[in-house]
């Protein structure tokens, strides 16, 4: 597998730029610092790379394309949700470094995980009011995470006309519409629609009275 990053202009406050200067310009004044960290560092073909303990090349990257390359690793081409650690090991078998890979790695796959929703929250009602909705939110997020700043629904009337607006209002937070519902075109919400068929079809096997 193989992520390709093209070259970015490397900029005054790019971690890379004192040691390229160094590299390039070895007899110019620099800090003592950069001196031993460029120890590890060279340049090829107009890459900054770097010296890995395996003896292999890595090419170093700037902010723009890392992230570029924990998106692909984590959700991307190379998709399968990698956690951070990972991610971190995988990033570097496909020949990138950066200085902080490791920290970022690990954040970078924990808020993937909290934005793209795979904690599910799930209760059972009998019927989608407003009130039903609103009493969830309010128990559900705003008690337990506090008041998000925007909540996300399809174009059903519990969640786009009155009480829900006036909610909205008085928490100080948007509310957005998505296309009308269709889990299917809607991937992330399938998959969590399986997940929670599965469990409901599981509990029923074990307890067909229930």
């Amino acid at each position: 597998m193989k992520i390709d990053v093209n070259s970015i202009d490397i900029t005054e406050d790019d971690w890379r730029t004192p040691i390229i200067n160094y590299l390039q310009y070895p007899t110019l004044p620099s800090e003592k610092r950069v001196r031993i960290m460029a120890l590890n560092y060279l340049m090829w073909n107009g890459d900054l790379v770097r010296k890995s303990k395996d003896e292999l090349l890595l090419r170093c990257l700037g902010k723009k394309e890392y992230m570029k390359v924990m998106g692909e690793t984590h959700e991307g081409i190379c998709g399968a949700h990698q956690g951070g650690r990972k991610m971190c090991w995988l990033i570097q078998r496909y020949g990138y470094f950066w200085p902080t890979m490791m920290k970022d790695c690990i954040e970078y796959s924990k808020g993937s995980t909290y934005y793209f929703t795979k904690w599910v929250e799930a209760k059972p009602v009998k019927s989608t009011t407003s009130q039903e909705i609103i009493t969830f939110i309010e128990e559900k997020i705003i008690q337990r995470f506090g008041i998000p700043e925007s909540i996300t629904t399809d174009r059903g009337s519990s969640f786009i006309f009155g009480e829900m607006l006036d909610m909205a209002e008085t928490f100080k937070f948007k509310l957005l519409q998505s296309t009308p519902y269709y889990a299917q075109a809607n991937g992330q919400a399938e998959s969590s629609n399986k997940v929670i068929i599965n469990i409901i079809i599981k509990i029923l096997e074990k307890n067909p009275k229930q």
